[in-house]
């Protein structure tokens, strides 16, 4: 469970650290255009391919998050399984590293 709570504050952090870069590269508003105007269409793309990214990075940020609680329910649900599995994977990883 420790891990799920250093999980979702990292994640967090993340999202935090996204948005603040993300109003970094947004320019000012523009105050000076009249309330009537139309905004121009490089804006409106870039607003709308702005509003696909977020909506994809919070995609993979939830795709994460369930993979993360299914791979402990997981490992919750088998312990002998994953311990063989961790050790066959380091002893792979061993080998092969031990070639180069």
């Amino acid at each position: 469970m420790a891990r799920d709570a250093t999980l979702a504050r990292e994640l967090s952090a993340l999202q935090k650290e996204l948005s603040s870069s993300r109003r970094e590269r947004m320019p000012p508003p523009d105050r000076e255009a009249a309330p009537g105007k139309k905004d121009r269409p490089n804006q409106t793309e870039n607003s709308a391919e702005q509003r696909q990214i977020a909506q994809q990075l919070q995609d993979i940020v939830d795709h994460i998050k369930e993979f993360a609680e299914e791979a402990e329910q997981n490992m919750a649900e088998h312990p002998a399984a994953t311990v063989v599995g961790a050790l066959l994977l380091g002893i792979l990883i061993g080998r092969l590293l031990a070639r180069r």
